[in-house]
């Protein structure tokens, strides 16, 4: 079946079935910008009474067993999704793969295979093993294959000895995000006062601490700065300073988290862990230096740290990168301007659009 404009069914994972994931969202924000079919395609999602039930029954299960430990963890990889997918002329399989395509061509989005990510994770190398040997299998029957991020492809081609040319990088959409123009960035990086931003839910995973204390030594030598914090602290609370430079806010949408990165001169962020890293995509597009793990999936995101600054996970490290942005604007300034022309070539709504129809008619076509 093909038509002017070719629609396709997004199957989400059966763990996504939460309304802040940010993988649902993403499917969800995705369907809705390409409902118009400018780009020549549109999306469907599985909005079936009975599927939601049945996908969050098992989301809940999961989580039950999960807390009375016979589970290692909520998340369940690549359990088949069952639907009817021949009225369509594509499926976006998004984490999940349908049970019977009946010759719908498949692209398959895959997400971290990395094993000790996943045990951090929380996964039983049972489990583990399951969900290699699924992706192995469906790595195969993929008409054509998704990965969130360059560094991603990477490791999956080298892990599932897949072709290069077989798989796409498609990053987030981000519909809350637009990018500032180059003289609003210029304007704000002339103020005396410098704006650092934290965002993260997972304060001591994202590094929270370590920040605080490289803040607190910035403010030793005299540097004028203030600190705010977005955080629920959900791995637990970071003692904050007694401090008014700092200022703790519990809970953001993601349009006010949009609102402080316009005013902010430095994303930091530091994580222990972080698999992708949205928030870092969002802080280029308002002209705030992120502050990340020096970490291959950051170091590619970051083109090394010429649009960012890459830190080792000490105190230290995370002073020093901190001080030279906040007394250097010249660098601080360079690293913005650059940082937002990447986002507006690869990460803007209408870049990341593109790449998905594009993506999208290689596997009709495959």
């Amino acid at each position: 079946m093909q038509s002017e404009v070719a629609r396709g069914i997004c199957l989400s994972p059966n763990w996504f079935v939460r309304p802040l994931n940010t993988d649902w969202l993403h499917t969800k924000y995705l369907a809705e910008a390409l409902s118009g079919g400018e780009y020549g395609v549109a999306l469907d999602l599985d909005r079936r009474l009975h599927a939601i039930a049945l996908h969050n029954a098992g989301y809940v299960s999961r989580h039950v067993r999960n807390k009375i430990g016979l589970l290692g963890s909520t998340f369940t990889p690549y359990r088949r999704y069952g639907i009817n997918s021949s009225r369509y002329d594509f499926v976006y399989a998004y984490g999940t793969f349908p049970q019977q395509a009946g010759g719908t061509k498949i692209l398959w989005h895959d997400g971290p295979s990395d094993v000790e990510l996943l045990r951090r994770r929380g996964l039983a190398d049972f489990q583990i093993a399951e969900a290699l040997k699924a992706k192995t299998e469906i790595a195969q029957a993929a008409d054509r294959i998704a990965m969130s991020s360059e560094y991603s492809k990477q490791k999956f081609c080298e892990q599932f000895d897949v072709g290069h040319e077989k798989v796409d990088v498609l990053p987030f959409i981000l519909p809350y995000t637009e990018a500032l123009d180059d003289e609003g960035i210029v304007a704000k990086h002339q103020a005396e006062c410098i704006h650092i931003l934290f965002v993260g839910r997972a304060a001591r995973r994202k590094g929270l601490d370590l920040l605080v204390e490289a803040y607190r030594n910035i403010k030793k030598i005299g540097v004028d700065a203030r600190l705010t914090i977005v955080s629920e602290m959900q791995d637990g609370a970071v003692i904050l300073p007694d401090d008014p430079s700092i200022t703790l806010i519990s809970g953001a949408s993601p349009v006010e988290v949009q609102v402080l990165m316009r005013t902010a001169h430095i994303f930091a962020m530091p994580s222990r862990e972080e698999s992708y890293g949205i928030v870092y995509i969002e802080a280029l597009a308002a002209g705030a230096v992120p502050i990340a793990p020096d970490k291959p999936q950051q170091r590619l995101l970051l083109r090394g740290g010429d649009i960012g600054a890459l830190v080792d996970g000490s105190v230290d490290d995370v002073f020093s990168k901190l001080q030279e942005l906040v007394v250097d604007r010249d660098v601080r300034l360079r690293k913005s301007l650059l940082g937002v022309d990447v986002f507006r070539k690869i990460y803007s709504r209408s870049a990341v659009l593109q790449q998905y129809a594009c993506s999208f008619q290689k596997t009709m076509a495959s």
